[in-house]
């Protein structure tokens, strides 16, 4: 004890940033992540992802939804800074998908493990609190199958986003770890950000797609521009449309192509 330690009312707000004061939890694997605790719902149909990052003012919408991680980590790393305020607002759901901190190919090893264990440190955490919590399954290559699915159930709704399978090399690192995952978890009902492979869709393993929010977004500006009786937009010079520049157009086209990477 210190001169000063009697003036300490309470423990500083970054005095324990790795939470292990606040709770260490049972891991019945040799890293040490945390055990999900098996839970049994059922979704209805009508359920929906939305962000965690929605506003508040779907509040109505929230309640009725599955909270879901699938951005940049940057814009939900407060859920882990600032645990107390990140229940307060899964809380506002009708359940959550687990964090989905990024598990990168070209990261060091020690990183993913870190952000595989805070992703299930959390989803224990709201667990004890009665929310819903559905893990999200996340790999990064065949190295790390063997501790990424540490920690989850078995046999439960898991989630996952479905990356950009355009490139050969992802589609294939995807592919085996799909299967991998099948294999270890052999889960009830799978969400899907994103379109499935069809050569992965199995009978034994019901899947449930959503569509990103960007692809969502994008078909209702779409069809906002579209005329309603079928001509031209009223909004759009006539000349524009008609003698539009062969670079513009070439522009247009590679625009389309980056909006559909996002």
């Amino acid at each position: 004890m210190t001169r000063s330690s009697r003036n300490w009312v309470r423990m500083p707000g970054n005095f324990d940033p790795l939470h292990i004061r606040r709770r260490h939890y049972p891991a019945g694997n040799p890293w040490g992540f945390p055990d999900l605790m098996k839970q049994r719902f059922n979704l209805n149909e009508e359920t929906k992802l939305l962000s965690y990052r929605a506003p508040d003012t779907s509040t109505p919408a929230q309640g009725e939804s599955l909270c879901h991680f699938f951005l940049d980590d940057y814009r939900f790393e407060s859920v882990w800074t600032k645990p107390d305020a990140g229940l307060s607002r899964v809380g506002r759901f009708w359940g959550t998908l687990t964090p989905d901190f990024s598990l990168y190919t070209d990261w060091p090893l020690i990183v993913q493990q870190w952000n595989h264990y805070r992703s299930q440190w959390l989803g224990r955490y709201w667990q004890e609190f009665g929310i819903r919590v559905i893990p999200t399954v996340n790999w990064s290559t065949p190295d790390s199958f063997a501790w990424c699915f540490a920690g989850i159930p078995r046999r439960q709704i898991v989630a996952l986003a479905v990356p950009d399978v355009r490139n050969v090399v992802v589609k294939e690192r995807f592919e085996t770890g799909y299967w991998t995952m099948l294999e270890r978890l052999e889960p009830t009902l799978i969400l899907i950000c994103g379109k499935l492979l069809t050569s992965l869709k199995h009978p034994d393993y019901p899947v449930r797609e959503f569509a990103p929010r960007w692809e969502t977004w994008r078909r209702e500006k779409l069809t906002a521009k579209e005329p309603a009786n079928g001509g031209e937009s009223n909004d759009t010079p006539k000349f524009k449309r008609k003698f539009t520049p062969k670079f513009t157009q070439r522009k247009s086209h590679e625009s389309g192509q980056a909006a559909h990477l996002v």
